[in-house]
């Protein structure tokens, strides 16, 4: 079948496969089990995000790998969707690469995931780096769920050789010690994980918020990479 790419949509859209009239964006779960104080993806009631049928992602994985055979599985949270496993399944089986974004507190589902060969790239967001105020910035009262799990997860991981992604969302007055703590925190978990930062993205539910000046941002990771070497590159 051939694929019909329109400007200005998320993603290609596939005739007799996905064909309607809306804009297409392939998020594989539509809800998250957090509530985290810089997204807005748990406040949003105003989207409708359209189903699609196992046999029809397998079609649409078919005509999207000659475009690109790196397939991102996000959310929401992704590990919600009872049918993740199968999902991953389809672009492997069909030689694509698998790019996990998840929050990390299903660690059970993850790691069945990882020890199947389904998981080429796991990214997990740590919302907080102190347990005291973790539970306010996810919205969760359980730590378990959104500490030791998401730290179980990137043990994991990293222990079974995933590329491995931890990302710190930063805004208001974020600093250098931030970083070195978010660091020794990663140390802790594993050798092999890749350092990410995100600047807050704003929006109408965190305008009180702000994100950080490049030149900020730029001084305190150069700082930060020249008192720890082993950081280069990742």
């Amino acid at each position: 079948m051939k694929i019909k790419v329109v400007p200005g949509y998320y993603a290609p859209k596939l005739d007799n496969i996905i064909n309607n009239d809306d804009k297409i964006h392939c998020v594989v779960w539509p809800r998250c089990n957090f509530r985290c104080v810089f997204c807005d993806f748990w406040q949003r009631d105003n989207i409708v995000f359209k189903e699609i049928s196992l046999s029809n992602f397998e079609k649409v994985v078919e005509h999207l790998l000659p475009l690109g055979n790196a397939f991102k599985f996000t959310g929401g949270e992704p590990c919600l969707n009872p049918e993740l496993f199968q999902m991953l399944e389809i672009v492997k089986d069909q030689g694509g690469i698998c790019f996990l974004d998840t929050n990390g507190s299903m660690p059970n589902k993850v790691t069945k995931c990882i020890d199947a060969g389904l998981v080429d790239v796991l990214a997990v967001s740590l919302k907080s780096l102190e347990l005291d105020k973790i539970c306010k910035t996810t919205g969760i009262s359980n730590k378990n769920l959104c500490w030791d799990n998401v730290c179980e997860t990137i043990a994991y991981a990293s222990a079974s050789n995933t590329k491995t992604i931890v990302t710190k969302v930063i805004y208001d007055d974020f600093s250098y010690n931030e970083l070195e703590a978010f660091a020794k925190i990663i140390h802790a978990l594993g050798d092999n994980i890749y350092l990410k930062i995100n600047n807050l993205m704003v929006n109408e539910y965190n305008a009180s918020m702000r994100p950080v000046s490049q030149e900020k941002v730029t001084n305190i990771i150069n700082t930060f990479l020249s008192n720890n070497k082993d950081f280069i590159g990742r």
